[in-house]
Parts: C-alpha cells; sequence; structure tokens
C-alpha cells in the first residue's frame, strides 16, 4: 500500500484523489521488487483507514492498445474512484496558526505603509 501512502503524504489536507484504471499498483518493470496485486474490495477497506473518505465509486470499461480495426483489443473493467484526504485535529491547528501568522504579516505589512 506504498502508493497509497505516498497520495497521502503528498496531497493536502481536503486534497482530491482521482484513479481510474485496473489496480495493477506494482512494479512492472523491476521483477526483483516483491509486488502484491490487491483487489478491489480489500483497497476499498483500506483507503478510509488510511485517511481518505469516499466521494464516488463506479466501474468503468477501459481499452488498452485499441486499435480501430485491429482483431486485439484489450479491455479492463475499471474502478473509478474519488476521494479526500482527511482533515485532521493537527492539521486544524496548523491551519489556525497559518492564519494566525498572515493576519500578523498584514499587521507589519499595514505598518510599514
Amino acid at each position: 500500500m506504498e502508493y497509497c501512502e505516498t497520495i497521502h503524504k503528498t496531497l493536502k489536507p481536503g486534497g482530491l484523489w482521482v484513479n481510474i484504471g485496473p489496480l495493477l499498483w506494482h512494479y512492472a518493470d523491476q521483477p526483483e521488487e516483491q509486488q502484491i496485486e490487491l483487489p478491489w474490495e480489500e483497497i476499498e477497506q483500506l483507503i478510509p483507514k488510511m485517511g481518505f473518505t469516499f466521494r464516488k465509486r463506479e466501474w468503468k470499461k477501459c481499452y488498452y492498445t485499441n486499435r480501430l480495426n485491429s482483431m486485439l483489443n484489450i479491455e479492463y473493467n475499471s474502478i473509478f474512484f474519488s476521494c479526500t484526504k482527511d482533515i485532521s485535529e493537527d492539521d486544524e491547528e496548523k491551519e489556525e496558526i497559518g492564519e494566525e501568522g498572515e493576519e500578523e504579516d498584514e499587521e507589519i505589512k499595514d505598518q510599514s505603509e
């Protein structure tokens, strides 16, 4: 679940994660790396535990290496989902401190003018 952890670290609180595609989160070009592909039912249970709230979930057909007149077309039954990163109490405290700092900056700016 490194993939989800990385997204959680990268997004700001309240940030939006949009995902579509097959759940092939692995190192395709790195066979020496340990890999595991979890089914959607397990990922669906883990994502909220990692600090996200689902907004939307639906299955979509996605095509890979598709050519109009080709006999070979690869179709994935993919999950589309969006979720937001939860806002923790620590995040709210940081936001309040940031707002106080902005107010102080404005006061200093006003005094210098």
